[in-house]
C-alpha cells in the first residue's frame, strides 16, 4: 500500500494519510454489525429503516440500523441490542439470520460489519 502518516491517534482508531487520500483505521476493523429489520404485517413483509440527521450532509438520512459491538458482546447480541436501541423493535436469537457482511465506508474505514436479517 506504501507510506502512510499516522495524522491523529485514540484507542480505537487511526486518522491516517496516505499519499493521495485519508483513511480511518479501527484496531478491530469487524467490530459492527448492520441489521436488515423485516416486520412481516397481514403477510407482507415490510423493512425498517431508521433516519438519522447526518451533519456532513446536512441533511436527514435513511439507513438500516446498525451500531458497534460492545467489549465481550458476540456480533448476534449486539443485533438484537442495536435492533432494540433504534428501532424499539425487540428480537430472539433465533429471528436474526446472518447473511454475509458489507464494508459500508469503504471509501473512507476499513471495517467490514456482519449484516444479519431481522424477521420480526
Amino acid at each position: 500500500m506504501g507510506m502512510k502518516d499516522i495524522l491523529f491517534k485514540t484507542p480505537f482508531f487511526r486518522l491516517v494519510k496516505n499519499s493521495h487520500y485519508f483513511q480511518i483505521e479501527y484496531d478491530s476493523p469487524n467490530a459492527g454489525v448492520v441489521i436488515i429489520p423485516v416486520v412481516i404485517k397481514d403477510g407482507v413483509e415490510h423493512l425498517v429503516f431508521v433516519k438519522n440527521f447526518r451533519v456532513p450532509i446536512n441533511q436527514d438520512s435513511w439507513e438500516l440500523p446498525r451500531g458497534f459491538i460492545d467489549q465481550g458482546e458476540e456480533p448476534i447480541q449486539a443485533a438484537q441490542r442495536e435492533l432494540k436501541e433504534e428501532t424499539s423493535f425487540r428480537s430472539q436469537p433465533t429471528q436474526l439470520t446472518r447473511i454475509g457482511q458489507v464494508a459500508p465506508d469503504s471509501g473512507l474505514i476499513n471495517n467490514k460489519l456482519p449484516v444479519f436479517v431481522a424477521k420480526l
